[in-house]
């Protein structure tokens, strides 16, 4: 479950089920459960989620949180890797910053999650992918992202 929670877009089969067993075998979490859980459902959602042993239908799942998008089940393995090949094509620079910033936005203040942001945005603006980003964009063609 923690491995699944932590993941940054989790793509779930309509039959999926997604279950919390710790309790119903009388152990307490591992692995970063209450911090992946609590990120992606809400601190009180992901405690009933665990404390009750519930187990949720991928719709379930979605509409707390923890899934972000549901595809017939013939369809997951497709789905999953045009997502991976969407970020793989992307610019996995700026997303390296994106996901530092996120890392860290439940325990920073306003004001120093602004200043990390502008300093993040300083160090991507420097890049070859943004570079090559704002020149697509102006000339109205897909960005070809190389990761520098």
């Amino acid at each position: 479950m923690a491995l699944a929670a932590a993941a940054d877009i989790l793509v779930s089969s309509e039959t999926a089920k997604f279950g919390g067993a710790f309790t119903g075998i009388g152990f307490s979490c591992d692995s970063g459960t209450t911090v992946a859980l609590s990120q992606r459902m809400g601190i009180s959602r992901a405690k009933r989620f665990v404390l009750l042993g519930e187990t949720l239908t991928a719709e379930e799942a979605f509409s707390t949180g923890l899934a972000d998008k549901i595809v017939p089940e013939d369809g997951l393995l497709n789905a999953a890797l045009a997502i991976a090949r969407q970020l793989a094509a992307g610019p996995t620079l700026a997303f390296g910053e994106i996901k530092r910033l996120f890392g860290n936005v439940s325990s920073t203040p306003l004001s120093s999650q602004l200043e990390a942001e502008a300093q993040a945005l300083a160090r991507v603006a420097r890049t070859a992918d943004a570079w090559e980003g704002m020149t697509a964009f102006m000339q109205k063609r897909a960005a070809k992202f190389e990761g520098n």
